[in-house]
């Protein structure tokens, strides 16, 4: 008997315990598309599903898996970007495939194996119109074999292989499929859900997840969807796609991530209508709004937000609006990172800046003292990026792109949320001669962490030594693993990590159950942080490239630094400089803000005049602020040297003054002496010349008495002579 799709379509049953990430609603689309996959594939004919993205070509083909019976039946996922080669595509069937018997390969005896080729129509197109990994596929589905090409070419007969294959319509980095390959598929166009079914799965979702909370809260589920479906239609018809804003594609992943944000209250904070459509507002705000890339856009996103809000809930519209709106489940994070408390997490309302600055102030001082210190200004912009990145990577799976210029805060902002969530960290280091085969070692040491707990993999422009390494990163996040990655000893090493938690959970210990559950907790464990730049086409050219760059995360966009941002980044950068008189610190401050912010102005009219670009950051900000506290010391320092100099003169001036002033008084005291002794000798003088004259005359007439004597000796001898004659 002929029925309706509508009238079979199973009952939707919320998840227990709750996993948005398993999350299904069945409609009248879903139920078609899943009968006719599973019909063609019981038949043994490939499956190729066409749909624009956010059709459920995925969702649809991982529920088939899901429903199929693990002991006869083994998944393998594909997903291809222009990177992929016909290497990886074969490395990827012969890593889940064993040698049976002979050259007959296949899995494991009794096993179909179900290969799930996504993005099929990426893959480069070569100098000679091919694309190598579909000519390999369309050799293999077509004969059944591959020629080993590591060992003389001989021939691998594959046995019990069926094929699925998913993409999207040429276009955007899309490639038309060889038509050899499209006529061995059952072809299936999956169409986009209408607005009615959109609504349905929402409010279902929402609906369910409400029936605990109070009457006040559960009973809005259906308006909150149809604000929600009204404001995703209008901006996919404001905010079109173009070369400059690439990444404005909307589609249902980001409604899902919507509804997944506000799936992730609970009672005790979302309490009223009020809590529940301010916490609406805020995802909207996070999944649509952090992407724009300007403020004419974010002011048609808030009008419009604002104009939902207004018409439905006119009575508490300016509370439900009222900003910042942060939401976090870090309130308690710096009492369990200090005291090891016991932290619920509840996810709700932060309130004001002050309040998330005093919690993160706490925190950013706990992890200085862990580990190596950051000079990290909290202003308002950076707690804003702060709560956003925390937000994403306490979802399971959850994983963010953020896009903006050098010295944003990117990084460090990532390491302080992965702190204060209490993750481990782990980003590549680069060294001389790095390649693929270290990337993919440490993307193996990587693995090994996610085994033991929640880690954030930190992966920014700077790290793509090669174009490969985005590759990887493009499966692991549309995958959660790197095709071929471990060898067989190393996957049992790995399993053995979780092997007392998976027998916890009743899995039969086999290797593939235990590598099915490894699978699953290292995706649940992992989150991926993109740190990308804007500038140029890089960007907009890799995420083309590699779509799950876009798809599988969510992408905040850093703007400029307000003025306010720069004046409190260099005040307190400059409150350890002593030397600056207090006077001074504003205007200082205020100058450096002048300086850089003038300097983009002229950048961006050197932009429109000629074409050409001149890019400051925040980065160039940062060093000239270095610039000045070093040419601020230099200078202080030669400054003190020629001070120092010259005290040294002035000293030697002053001891000297003292000196000449001390003898100069010993001279007086002497000079008086010597006077009176100069009186002396002058008395003393005359009494010898009145002597000398005295002497003189005596003198005088004692030789007049000699010349007497003299005279009278010769007469006296004349006379003696005489009288002896006589």
């Amino acid at each position: 008997r002929w029925v309706l799709w509508q009238d079979i379509v199973p009952k939707y049953v919320q998840p227990a315990p709750f996993e948005y990430s398993k999350v299904i609603v069945p409609t009248s689309d879903s139920t078609l598309y899943a009968y006719l996959l599973k019909s063609v594939v019981i038949s043994g004919r490939p499956v190729l599903m066409v749909g624009l993205p956010g059709t459920a070509k995925t969702v649809t083909v991982q529920h088939y898996f899901n429903s199929l019976n693990e002991d006869k039946s083994v998944s393998l996922t594909i997903n291809m970007s222009s990177r992929t080669s016909g290497v990886d595509v074969r490395t990827s069937i012969e890593d889940s495939t064993d040698k049976r018997s002979g050259k007959i390969y296949g899995p494991a005896m009794g096993k179909q194996l179900y290969c799930f080729i996504d993005d099929l129509n990426m893959p480069f197109v070569d100098t000679y119109g091919t694309q190598q990994p579909i000519a390999l596929l369309l050799f293999l589905i077509s004969r059944n074999f591959m020629y080993d090409y590591k060992k003389d070419l001989d021939v691998r007969t594959y046995r019990d292989m069926n094929y699925i294959g998913a993409m999207g319509p040429p276009g955007g980095g899309r490639n038309p499929v060889d038509p050899r390959l499209v006529q061995k598929f059952s072809v299936f166009n999956m169409t986009p859900p209408t607005e009615m079914v959109l609504g349905n799965i929402f409010e279902a979702i929402l609906k369910a997840y409400l029936e605990p909370f109070g009457s006040g809260v559960k009973d809005e589920a259906k308006k909150l969807t149809k604000m929600t479906l009204d404001l995703y239609t209008t901006l996919m018809e404001k905010l079109p796609a173009t070369p400059s804003k690439f990444h404005y594609i909307f589609n249902l992943r980001d409604l899902g991530r919507v509804y997944q944000g506000i799936c992730q209250t609970t009672e005790d904070k979302c309490v009223d209508r009020k809590s529940l459509v301010r916490l609406w507002k805020h995802e909207i705000d996070r999944v649509f709004g952090d992407r724009l890339i300007s403020d004419e856009d974010l002011k048609l996103l808030d009008g419009l937000v604002a104009k939902l809000v207004k018409n439905a809930y006119g009575q508490f519209a300016d509370s439900v609006l009222q900003q910042p709106c942060l939401f976090g489940d870090f309130e308690l994070a710096a009492q369990r990172l200090v005291e090891d408390a016991e932290d619920p997490r509840l996810y709700g309302d932060m309130g004001t800046f002050v309040n998330v600055r005093g919690i993160f102030d706490e925190i950013l001082e706990l992890y200085n003292a862990e580990k190596k210190p950051m000079t990290l200004v909290l202003f308002e912009m950076a707690l804003t990026h702060l709560t956003r990145i925390h937000r994403l990577i306490r979802m399971p799976g959850g994983h963010a792109m953020l896009v903006g210029v050098g010295g944003s805060g990117k990084q460090s902002l990532s390491k302080l949320a992965t702190f204060s969530c209490g993750y481990s960290f782990f980003e590549v280091s680069l060294t001389r001669g790095y390649g693929e085969t270290e990337f993919r070692e440490d993307l193996k040491e990587l693995f090994k962490m996610l085994a033991t707990g929640p880690t954030s993999f930190l992966f920014t422009d700077a790290h793509v030594a090669e174009e490969s390494f985005l590759e990887n990163v493009n499966n692991i996040l549309s995958t959660g693993m790197v095709p071929a990655l471990f060898a067989s000893d190393e996957k049992d090493a790995l399993c053995s990590l979780i092997r007392e938690e998976a027998s916890k959970k009743g899995i039969i210990e086999t290797p593939d159950n235990l590598w099915k559950y490894f699978l699953g907790v290292a995706k649940n464990n992992l989150h991926v942080i993109l740190a990308m730049s804007p500038s140029g086409e890089t960007l907009r050219v890799r995420c083309r490239n590699f779509p799950g760059l876009v798809s599988s995360t969510t992408i905040d966009w850093f703007f400029k630094w307000p003025d306010e941002a720069l004046k409190k980044v260099s005040e307190f950068f400059l409150q350890d400089e002593s030397s600056i008189p207090n006077q001074f610190r504003d205007p200082i401050s205020s100058h450096m803000v002048l300086a850089h912010t003038s300097v983009m102005e002229k950048a961006e009219k050197y932009k429109e005049e000629l074409r050409r670009y001149y890019y400051v950051t925040p980065k160039n900000y940062l060093d000239f602020i270095a610039n000045y506290r070093q040419l601020l010391r230099s200078n202080f320092k030669k400054s003190d040297l020629s001070i120092r100099r010259l005290g040294g003169g002035l000293a030697k001036l002053e001891d000297a003054a003292t000196a000449v002033d001390r003898m100069s008084a010993e001279l007086a005291a002497a000079k008086k002496i010597v006077d009176a002794k100069t009186v002396d000798v002058k008395a003393l003088i005359l009494n010898i010349e009145e002597s000398t004259k005295v002497a003189n005359e005596n003198q005088i007439i004692a030789d007049a008495k000699s010349k007497d004597l003299a005279a009278q000796a010769i007469v006296i001898a004349v006379e003696k002579e005489k009288a002896e004659e006589a």
